[in-house]
């Protein structure tokens, strides 16, 4: 049989459908990080609201693709295990529940938002990445967080703190889904730090701007004449 008449027959296939060339479509499993409540803290509530911006990530990791690193200076992507959103939006979404739940402030809003608020967070991941440079894998997760008060229009803003949240969790099996329950953990882990580093600042913020008199009044009002 001449090439023509090869390639004529094989068109003929094609046209009548006896050759299907489409593979059915491959499975690709996203993922969320998420994990059970913090408890609520012993601490007396602050009539305070903080807003929470949108974090800001390293460009490495700025995607849904789940990132690790076998080698230095060497990482790698799935490409069938994602991340059901951006990293920096699901850490950002985690802390601010978190924070939401304490029940620690008079509000936690997102920015933008509708409600004015007194204090402001914001964040930068450096890494969210599984590291497999040792015997196990292990879920990294690396946050930069600077904490800042929003005083009246005609102040200027002030940083009480900027600190870099580093926080790991080895997994249990050396597979996809294990990285992301150890990423959970490490998050968590983290979240825990952050409500403890921001409820200090806020409160010795808050002590350092009363005046005498308003110490008068709350003692007053707590242990005075009823």
């Amino acid at each position: 049989m001449s090439l023509r008449l090869s390639l004529a027959f094989v068109s003929l296939l094609l046209y009548t459908g006896c050759i299907n060339l489409q593979h059915p479509p491959v499975k690709v499993d996203y993922y969320q990080i998420e994990y059970g409540p913090l408890g609520s803290p012993a601490s007396e509530p602050l009539d305070v609201v903080l807003g929470i911006r949108n974090f800001t990530i390293a460009s490495t990791y700025d995607h849904d693709r789940i990132i690790y690193k076998e080698d230095a200076f060497k990482r790698h992507a799935y490409y069938y295990h994602r991340w059901i959103t951006n990293p920096s939006a699901m850490v950002k979404n985690a802390l601010l529940k978190d924070l939401q739940d304490s029940g620690c402030y008079r509000a936690v809003t997102p920015i933008p938002g509708g409600m004015i608020w007194d204090y402001e967070i914001l964040g930068h991941v450096h890494e969210v990445s599984e590291e497999d440079l040792g015997k196990d894998w292990t879920a990294v997760i690396d946050l930069e967080v600077t904490f800042i008060k929003v005083p009246p229009k005609e102040s200027a803003k002030k940083i009480l703190f900027q600190r870099n949240y580093h926080y790991s969790a080895v997994c249990e099996k050396k597979e996809p889904l294990s990285v992301v329950v150890a990423m959970s953990t490490a998050v968590r882990e983290l979240s825990v730090k952050l409500q403890q580093d921001v409820y200090k600042a806020v409160q010795d913020d808050v002590k350092a701007g009363k005046t005498p008199e308003d110490v008068k009044t709350s003692f007053n009002k707590n242990f005075g004449r009823r």
